[in-house]
C-alpha cells in the first residue's frame, strides 16, 4: 500500500542497495507506456503500476486546447481519449505479465503538468488490486488481471483543474476513499468485495490530495483525514465522526502518520506546507473538539507534496517541495536535526522511505540522496538515474522500485542473476516485452537523434508563449502513429541525451521530423 506495511515510509524487512546507477545495481529497467505518478506496488512475484495513455482519438465536438481559456498553470481540458490502464511485471525479471484497459474516456478536466490522470497509487490486501482513477472510477482487479468489480463515483471539481490524486486504502474488507475537492467532498466507505457503499459522509473542504491513515483505540478502527478546515477522524464501521482538530494549512496533501506507544496514548502526525507551515500532534484517544489537547505543534519547515516519515521516534520531512531536511523527536517535538539543505538532492514530490538504519530521498531530476538515520546529518551516498521523478518509491526485500516519468526501475545489489542489468524500452504502440539491451539498435538511434538535432526549428514555430498551443494543436490533430513515434523519439532522447540544451525546442525538432515524414538512412 501506499507509504508501507506501518504506513510511516518504513521496511522492517528490506535492505536495498545504498548505491546504483544506470550501469550498476539495477536488476532490470523498462519503459512504462502513457503518464502517471503513482507509486508502484510490490506483492509477491508482481509488481503493479497504473498509466493513462492518450489515444490521440480527437472528439470534434469538443473545443481544442488552443481555444480554450486561460487557466492557471495554463492547464487545458484534454479533446482526446485516455485510456486508464493497470499494468502487472515480473518482480525478478521485468518482464510485463499482462495490462489491462480499466477505462477509456475523455477526462472532463484538465491537470498540473507535474501531475497525472493517473495519481493514485493502487492498493492489494492479497486478494484484489484496487484502482483509482479519480472521476474516471475506481476498479478492482484480481492479482490475475480480471476485472471484479467498478464504481463510477461522479466528476470532481478539483479548484484550479489540478487534478486528482488521494489513494484509497482498504482495512477489514472496507475500502475508504476521500474526495476534497472545489465541489461537494465526500468521504465514502465501500464493501471491497463487491464495491457497494456502506456508509458516505459530506465533508466541509475544498481541494486537498491526502491520503487517510487507518488507526484503532479502544476495539474501535479510525479513519484519520487531513484536510485544511480539519483533521477528522471517523469510525470505519458506521462513519461517525470521533473527533477534530483544526490548525493546518491549504492544499492538504502529506499523509498522516499514526504512532503507538506513546507516553498518552496513540499519536497521529498531521502536516502541510502550502501558504504556511503546520505539524500536528494529535492524541487519537480523545473525542469532540480535541484542538486544545494537542500534545505538540511546529510551524516551520513542512512539507507541501512529500508525506513525513517516521522512524523509531524520529519524524524526518522536507520543507515544501524543496530538499531542506528537519527531524524532530516525534514524542516532544524536540529539534534533533534543525533544518538542512540535503547537497545535490533539488525541488521533490516523492515521499521518502527507510530501511536497514538508511533514509532515502529522491529527487524530481533523478537524484537520490541516501542518509544515516540518527540524531547527526550524515549523506551515505547519491545516487543519480536518466529520469524525472514525481513518484514516491517503493520497498520489497533487496530491492528498491523507482517509478520514473519514463521508466519502472528494479535496484538490487549485484543487479540481475547474472551480474548484468535486464532492460527493455519498448515502443508506445507495440506489445511490451523484455529483453536485453540492444547496443547496436540504441548507437543508431542516438546517431539519429543527433541528426535531428542539427534541423532548424521550423518556420511556422512561434516560440515562448506559443510553444504549448502549438504542440497541443499538432497532437490533436497528429495521426496516433506518428504521435506515438514522437512520444517514442522523445523518451529516447530524454534517456540517451539528458544534458540537452534547450528540451523545448529539442522537442520541437523531432515533432517536425516525425510530422514532415522525414527518413533517416539507417
Amino acid at each position: 500500500q501506499w507509504r508501507g506495511p506501518e504506513n510511516n515510509g518504513v521496511s522492517r524487512t528490506a535492505n536495498p542497495p545504498l548505491t546504483w546507477s544506470e550501469t550498476s545495481n539495477l536488476r532490470w529497467k523498462i519503459s512504462v507506456p502513457g503518464h502517471g505518478t503513482g507509486t508502484p506496488i510490490v506483492w509477491g512475484e508482481k509488481v503493479f503500476v497504473t498509466t493513462a495513455v492518450n489515444t490521440g482519438q480527437v472528439d470534434p465536438s469538443l473545443p481544442k486546447p488552443e481555444e480554450q481559456p486561460d487557466r492557471v498553470f495554463e492547464i487545458k481540458f484534454p479533446n482526446t481519449k485516455f485510456e486508464m490502464i493497470l499494468l502487472c511485471y515480473d518482480r525478478q525479471t521485468g518482464k510485463p505479465l499482462w495490462q489491462k484497459v480499466a477505462k477509456t474516456l475523455i477526462p472532463h478536466e484538465g491537470h498540473h503538468k507535474d501531475a497525472s490522470f493517473a495519481s493514485a497509487s493502487p492498493f492489494c490486501d492479497g486478494e484484489r488490486l484496487y484502482c483509482w482513477f479519480g472521476s474516471a472510477g475506481l476498479f478492482a482487479f484480481s492479482l490475475d488481471g480480471e476485472k471484479l468489480w467498478e464504481r463510477d463515483l461522479g466528476p470532481a471539481k478539483v479548484g484550479a483543474s489540478l487534478g486528482e490524486g488521494s489513494s484509497p486504502v482498504v482495512q477489514d474488507g472496507k475500502l475508504v476513499l476521500v474526495r476534497d475537492h472545489a465541489g461537494q467532498s465526500r468521504i465514502l466507505c465501500l464493501d471491497a468485495s463487491t464495491g457497494e457503499t456502506i456508509w458516505k459522509k459530506n465533508r466541509d473542504e475544498g481541494n486537498a490530495w491526502a491520503t487517510p491513515a487507518i488507526a484503532e483505540y479502544n476495539g474501535i478502527t479510525q479513519v484519520i483525514t487531513t484536510a485544511s478546515n480539519a483533521v477528522r477522524s471517523y469510525n470505519l464501521d458506521n462513519g461517525d465522526l470521533i473527533w477534530t482538530a483544526t490548525g493546518l494549512t491549504n492544499n492538504s496533501t502529506p499523509c498522516p502518520i499514526v504512532e503507538s506507544g506513546v507516553e498518552g496514548g496513540p499519536t497521529v502526525y498531521c502536516m502541510t506546507g502550502y501558504q504556511g507551515y503546520a505539524l500536528l500532534a494529535i492524541p487519537i484517544t480523545g473525542s469532540g473538539d480535541v484542538t486544545k489537547k494537542i500534545h505538540w505543534k511546529a510551524d516551520r519547515g513542512t512539507p507541501y507534496v512529500p508525506s513525513p516519515l517516521l522512524y523509531d521516534g524520529q519524524l524526518y520531512f522536507t520543507q515544501s517541495n524543496q530538499g531542506i531536511l528537519t527531524s524532530l523527536q516525534s514524542e516532544t517535538g524536540t529539534e534533533i536535526i534543525a533544518r538542512t539543505r540535503v547537497p545535490n538532492l533539488g525541488d521533490i514530490y516523492a515521499s521518502p522511505v527507510a530501511a536497514e538504519g538508511r533514509l532515502y530521498f529522491v529527487g524530481r531530476k533523478g537524484t537520490t540522496v541516501v542518509i544515516e538515520h540518527g540524531k547527526e546529518f550524515d549523506v551515505l551516498a547519491t545516487n543519480q538515474l536518466a529520469d524525472n521523478f514525481h513518484a514516491s518509491p517503493a520497498l520489497a526485500g533487496k530491492q528498491l522500485f523507482l517509478r520514473g516519468m519514463n521508466f519502472l526501475y528494479c535496484l538490487e545489489e549485484g543487479g540481475s542473476t547474472d551480474g548484468t542489468a535486464v532492460t527493455a524500452i519498448p515502443d508506445k504502440s507495440t506489445t511490451i516485452t523484455a529483453s536485453r539491451p540492444d547496443t547496436s539498435s540504441e548507437t543508431k538511434t542516438r546517431q539519429q537523434l543527433e541528426q535531428i538535432a542539427k534541423r532548424d526549428l521550423p518556420e511556422d514555430y512561434p516560440g515562448g508563449q506559443g510553444h504549448q498551443p502549438f504542440v497541443d494543436q499538432w497532437f490533436a490533430n497528429a495521426p496516433p502513429e506518428k504521435a506515438a513515434r514522437v512520444a517514442h523519439l522523445w523518451k529516447e532522447q530524454q534517456r540517451l541525451i539528458p544534458e540537452m540544451q534547450n528540451r523545448g525546442a529539442s522537442f520541437i525538432r523531432i515533432l517536425d521530423y516525425v510530422r514532415s515524414g522525414d527518413t533517416w538512412a539507417e
